[in-house]
């Protein structure tokens, strides 16, 4: 018996080209990744029962999620944002998020619910930038515009663009801070990957989530191995941080190759 660091730990595969892109540019280089197994269970009460109630296993279901700076770790102060009818004076960070709610079910003699692939996605996230003392913000309710939000500086540059809608609009002051602009928004329609072959998606338009084997390795020899589909991802850039990503994702297929060995 023995214990060992997390240094041993990787993300080690998701099948998939979408999966694989993810793990290449992000899980290559997670500094943490955890999921739940957790199992429902009822209680069964009798009229006239005594003493302790009966118990029963429910349903298995599995979640987890992936945390993870980019291949190659870069800062968000290289990061941008353009918005055609919005403010973007002096950027302080974003936080872009993609958001697949699965459906899910549990067969006959299984035990295990199951999270079937959604055929589409919804996206949106957040912004927030330094006032600047000449330029007027911009407020919400404005038709969707193209938006782009850059978070690796390359020859290549590597964006996410796509339109976006300005749904919140919040302006801060304070004696001690400096004032600040944040905005909400939602996406309309397509996202879209720069081409780059480091991009966190396959360039081009970004599809929805698709099942695929994943490797999660906890220690030498301690492998955890089933079906899953990535349910949201969030890219994090901001000025005096690594540039992050986050991938939560859940059970899509029953437990295959090794489970624990």
């Amino acid at each position: 018996m023995a214990i060992s660091g997390a240094l041993t730990g990787a993300v080690t595969s998701w099948a998939g080209t979408a999966n694989t892109r993810l793990i290449d540019n992000v899980g290559g280089r997670p500094f943490r990744w955890a999921f739940s197994n957790e199992a429902d269970s009822f209680i069964a009460r009798t009229m006239g029962g005594t003493g302790g109630a009966t118990a029963r296993p429910g349903v298995v279901s599995i979640t987890g999620e992936i945390e993870g700076e980019l291949g190659t770790p870069v800062m968000g102060d290289f990061g941008s944002i353009t918005f055609a009818s919005g403010y973007t004076t002096n950027p302080e960070g974003y936080d872009l998020t993609l958001s697949a709610p699965a459906g899910s079910y549990v067969a006959f003699g299984s035990g295990v619910r199951l999270h079937l692939p959604p055929s589409q996605f919804d996206w949106g996230g957040s912004m927030r930038f330094f006032h600047d003392g000449t330029t007027p913000v911009v407020n919400t309710g404005a038709a969707s515009a193209a938006a782009t939000f850059m978070y690796q500086d390359l020859v290549t540059d590597n964006t996410l663009a796509g339109s976006i809608i300005a749904t919140r609009l919040g302006v801060t002051a304070e004696q001690s801070g400096l004032p600040m602009v944040d905005y909400s928004f939602v996406g309309d329609g397509a996202l879209t990957q720069s081409t780059n072959a480091v991009g966190i998606f396959p360039d081009g338009v970004v599809a929805a989530p698709v099942t695929g084997s994943l490797v999660l390795t906890a220690d030498t020899g301690q492998t955890f191995t089933f079906g899953a589909i990535w349910t949201g991802v969030t890219l994090t850039c901001r000025r005096g941080e690594t540039v992050r990503v986050r991938i939560a994702f859940a059970a899509s297929t029953l437990n295959t190759g090794t489970w624990i060995g």
